[in-house]
């Protein structure tokens, strides 16, 4: 079972102002906070809280779990819990820069409150300032697939990918009868500056090039230029280590995966003295991504360990109901081993009423599709859906061969 299938065909839209900020960010950073944004909507809690002044306010709030990180860095070994509390960290103190088309200026700001990782969960705390950004977006926004995001191996690929991906609107349907190379194109011309700020290879932290971004019309040359490049190694000064060992990976990256974007072709434009200044992306729709679907493949066939696997990460998400292990492989058995599926009908069964038999409502609910909270008329003590005895050791069995 593909770890990252759960989140196939799933998508968050974000405001473009936000996918072309200009901030420094890692690959499982940038991966955490896509996923973070994406429970915001149903999997977040309010959090009442104080101002300095005594005043409250409300911030929203969700959590994160380790079987969820470790399945973003599809890595089996190493210590996910201190990657987790170093991205709190980072996650925590980040700034980025943003337009603000309102009061046509750029703003720089926090994306979140507090960001804080104890006992085995991450807390991610929104800063309301902000969560416009991602909430009841309107217009100026993009979706993003989450299976082509969190498939990304490298940070510069994943970030020109968002970057590229804000243009995409423009282009029209894919013609199937066209070659790659006969598609539509869109040309998008960067300066390398710019370039290298969408990037994240421009220090945003460091205090002169922070006061530069605080401004209400930053300029990303000015910024470029005071970048002090002793403290990182990964800023990649001259151009030709930039495209080597960044660029032409991200692009090579892009081009090979199961990604709705084809790169055609980069083009660059010197300026004084040979040096590099601008930066020419010539992209498509890639065909082999919209092309004709595949055929359906064979009922999946999970491994015991896979389906302990899946069990375990079930657990701290219906942490309020003691289920046996018996009965959370009857329930991922039902909903065929998606995650969503068996979140909705939990969320479903801790906002209804009177309900006795929390693995029969649950079960219910995966096989009709309930939508709504549901008020169950008990009868005897029972509840007025069906009930059965469940042969356990049977069932059981079926799991471990079939996805359904």
């Amino acid at each position: 079972m593909n770890n990252l299938e759960l989140y196939k065909d799933k998508q968050v839209a974000l405001s473009n102002a936000l996918i072309q900020a200009k901030k420094k960010t890692s690959l499982l950073e940038s991966k955490i906070e896509l996923l973070a944004i994406y429970k915001l909507k149903d999997e977040s809690k309010i959090i009442e809280k104080k101002d300095i002044e005594g005043k409250k306010y409300s911030v929203h709030m969700v959590e994160l779990y380790p079987s969820e990180i470790r399945r973003l860095t599809e890595k089996k070994g190493g210590s996910i819990y201190s990657q987790m509390a170093t991205a709190a960290v980072e996650l925590k103190r980040k700034v980025f820069i943003y337009a603000d088309p309102a009061n046509d200026e750029f703003k720089m700001d926090n994306l979140y409150g507090e960001v804080v990782y104890r006992d085995g969960t991450m807390r991610v705390e929104f800063n309301p300032q902000t969560e416009f950004l991602f909430s009841d977006l309107t217009d100026n926004f993009t979706k993003l697939d989450l299976g082509i995001c969190f498939n990304f191996r490298t940070s510069a690929g994943f970030m020109l990918y968002k970057l590229l991906r804000t243009y995409m609107y423009t282009l029209p349907e894919i013609d199937l009868e066209l070659m790659q190379e006969e598609q539509q194109s869109i040309v998008k011309k960067f300066s390398l500056a710019e370039l290298r700020l969408h990037l994240g290879f421009v220090d945003i932290d460091q205090p002169e090039i922070k006061k530069e971004g605080m401004k209400a019309h930053p300029s990303a040359e000015k910024m470029v230029e005071l970048q002090d490049y002793r403290p990182s190694r990964n800023s990649y000064r001259r151009w030709s280590d930039l495209y080597n060992r960044c660029i032409k990976p991200g692009i090579d990256e892009i081009n090979g995966m199961p990604s709705d974007i084809f790169i055609s072709k980069i083009d660059t434009v010197k300026g004084a003295h040979g040096k590099i200044e601008e930066v020419i992306f010539y992209f498509q729709k890639n065909k082999n991504f919209y092309g004709p679907k595949k055929p359906k493949k064979a009922k999946e066939k999970f491994t015991p360990e896979q389906i302990d696997d899946f069990v375990d990460e079930l657990r701290p998400i219906l942490k309020d109901v003691e289920f046996k292990t018996k009965d959370l492989k009857l329930i991922a058995q039902a909903a065929e081993y998606d995650y969503d599926k068996i979140v909705s009908a939990y969320k479903i069964m801790m906002k209804s009423k009177n309900v006795e038999n929390a693995v029969g409502f649950m079960l219910s609910a995966i096989r009709d599709g309930y939508k709504e909270p549901v008020t169950v008329k008990s009868s005897k003590g029972f509840n007025d859906f069906e009930q059965r005895e469940y042969d356990y050791a049977e069932l059981e069995r079926d799991a471990l061969y079939n996805a359904g």
